[in-house]
């Protein structure tokens, strides 16, 4: 989800742009990598994420497996 001011608050995170994390499918790649639900990511390999569609397009720049 798109981090807000309001949720940046509540998850207690001195930004407010990025993706928020409120979820992960078990066992499935963003878990494996240490991703838990709050995290807030900001960057992706040097690209800045201030919404979710920034992050869809850094992750897309990606292959399954890719480290």
């Amino acid at each position: 989800a798109e981090l807000d001011a309001e949720t940046a608050a509540k998850i207690g995170v001195p930004v407010t742009k990025g993706t928020h994390i409120t979820a992960l499918v078990p066992n499935m790649s963003a878990e494996k990598a240490g991703l838990k639900p709050n995290d807030v990511i900001v960057e992706l390999d040097g690209k800045t994420v201030t919404d979710y569609v920034s992050m869809t397009n850094a992750v897309g720049d990606h292959q399954a497996g890719d480290s």
